[in-house]
């Protein structure tokens, strides 16, 4: 006997029914299962040079911060790496501290900070010297001016003198503030402080709170001076002679300064090549044959492109310290003209911003020749570098063209193209009578200064117009003998009929646009 079969409808609905069912029990297994997932986090200790706490991942079921902070204590309960109870636990993510109690979903790794209780965050001060000493008080008085907002450069002084006072006998070995290292450890970035005009505290974007000092000896350091600013080259800079090394010099200062000054903590490499890098000392050109002992000052120079991409990207460490006498807003000494001078000829220190000079230069092209720019401080007169160092590019290529002009057109040789459409020009052979510009392709009549008499040589023409020059001069010559200059515009006038009285029509429109005549 064969089994009894179902209707085929009530099959089908029997099919889905257990489908649904199926379904419904993996959706509610699958939203079980995401409300028991544990979570997982890397967290990175900012100080763990000094703490040796390694990067360690917690899982763990919710996103708050709190439960975050005692697992990790957990983590670690005793010994050097020790996190007390009552330790603050701080969270950093994106170069910026965690607030309230939620952990963003995108974070990951986690970085974090202990804070012992009495501890405030502010910054300490490690000394790593091997010759001289530093105390612990002098240390703390170190970390409070840095926290107060001192520059790298008066830091310096202020660990150089201390250590003076503390080490009279061996004060002789501190002669100089540039011999003192400052560099950041722990956060972020861990990096030597090179600019004087840098400062300190703006090193905390890079979430670092450790100060880190040693000092070098007096003949084992540069000083590269652009831009108004100084920057202490502590590295090995030198060849076997015992002299500046020209490319390593240009290599420390493209890839330790130029290219890493930013306020996050990625390094953004330019094109910058060592071309573009020029060096001077004692006013002369630096060369790889140049003689420099160490402990110089060495001046250089970047093309403006990218200094100016420098300044701006060194702006966050560089507290204003000028005022411009023009805009009156409050510039940092790199927003002024370099060396203070305007022109190299200048007597005074300039108070006027780079950008008021520059807009200074662009007002003043409207209104007289380019030859006559001046400093708008001094009587001193611009020239070609003090122009394309403050102006736009728009108005120095302007100014570069009018000059370009003027040379051209000193040259007895040089010819400008004759086509109004062209703005060519060239040099032409003495003796030459037709000529093909470079540019439109037309040629030119050299002798006669028109374009090319087609079909008739130089000769030719001078035949053919000698006619025509005869009857100008004639008519020149009969219109000064029937007529007078007018007194008022100097025109030749001629009477013809009418009373003696003449009535001048340039000097009527004049009164009538109120425009005030300007005396012979």
């Amino acid at each position: 006997m064969f089994p009894q079969r179902r209707p085929l409808a009530s099959t089908i609905r029997s099919a889905e029914s257990s489908q649904h069912r199926s379904d419904r029990h993996r959706h509610h297994s699958r939203r079980r299962d995401a409300s028991r997932e544990k979570r997982k986090v890397e967290l990175i200790d900012l100080d763990d040079i000094f703490t040796e706490r390694n990067p360690v991942k917690i899982a763990f079921k919710t996103w708050q911060l709190d439960d975050v902070g005692a697992s990790l204590k957990k983590k670690f309960p005793e010994g050097a790496q020790e996190i007390p109870e009552d330790a603050e636990v701080q969270f950093f993510s994106d170069n910026k501290r965690l607030e309230g109690d939620d952990i963003p979903k995108d974070s990951h790794p986690l970085f974090y900070r202990v804070l012992r209780e009495g501890d405030d965050g502010s910054f300490r001060v490690v000394w790593r010297g091997n010759s001289v000493k530093l105390r612990r008080p002098e240390r703390e008085a170190i970390a409070r001016e840095a926290t107060m907002g001192k520059s790298v450069g008066s830091l310096r002084e202020i660990v150089a003198n201390l250590l003076r006072d503390t080490n009279k006998s061996k004060e002789a070995l501190v002669q100089n503030s540039n011999q003192i290292v400052i560099e950041t450890e722990g956060g972020l970035v861990q990096r030597l402080l090179e600019g004087n005009s840098w400062e300190v505290r703006k090193a905390m974007a890079w979430l670092c709170r450790y100060l880190i000092i040693s000092m070098k000896p007096v003949d084992s350091y540069f000083v590269l001076q652009g831009f108004n600013e100084q920057y202490i080259c502590h590295k090995p800079c030198l060849n076997r002679r015992g002299y500046a090394d020209t490319l390593k010099l240009k290599t420390w200062l493209k890839n330790e300064v130029l290219a890493t000054v930013y306020s996050d903590n990625k390094a953004r490499r330019r094109h910058i090549n060592f071309e573009d890098i020029k060096l001077t000392y004692n006013g002369k050109p630096v060369t790889r044959a140049s003689h420099i002992r160490p402990g110089a000052t060495i001046g250089f120079e970047v093309p403006r492109s990218i200094e100016d991409k420098f300044v701006r990207a060194e702006s966050w460490l560089v507290p204003t310290s000028e005022t411009c006498i023009v805009c009156g807003d409050e510039k940092r000494v790199s927003e002024m003209p370099n060396r203070k001078r305007i022109t190299a000829a200048c007597n005074h220190d300039a108070t006027t911003c780079k950008a008021c000079v520059g807009l200074w230069i662009a007002s003043s092209l409207e209104r007289i020749t380019w030859d006559r720019l001046k400093c708008p401080e001094c009587p001193q007169l611009l020239k070609f570098e003090n122009v394309r160092a403050f102006a736009s590019r728009e108005i120095f290529d302007k100014y570069d063209m009018l000059a370009t002009k003027a040379l051209l057109t000193g040259i007895p040789e040089f010819m400008w193209c004759l086509n109004p459409g062209c703005e060519s020009g060239q040099i032409h052979p003495t003796g030459c009578s037709k000529a093909r510009c470079y540019g439109c392709k037309r040629n030119i009549c050299i002798r006669h200064n028109v374009p090319w008499h087609r079909g008739e040589t130089c000769d030719e023409y001078d035949k053919r117009t000698r006619k025509q020059r005869k009857n100008d001069e004639a008519s020149e010559k009969h219109i000064k003998e029937m007529s007078k200059p007018c007194p008022g515009c100097k025109r030749n006038i001629n009477k013809y009929i009418g009373c003696d009285h003449v009535t001048c029509k340039f000097l009527i429109s004049l009164k009538s646009l109120n425009i005030p005549r300007i005396p012979n």
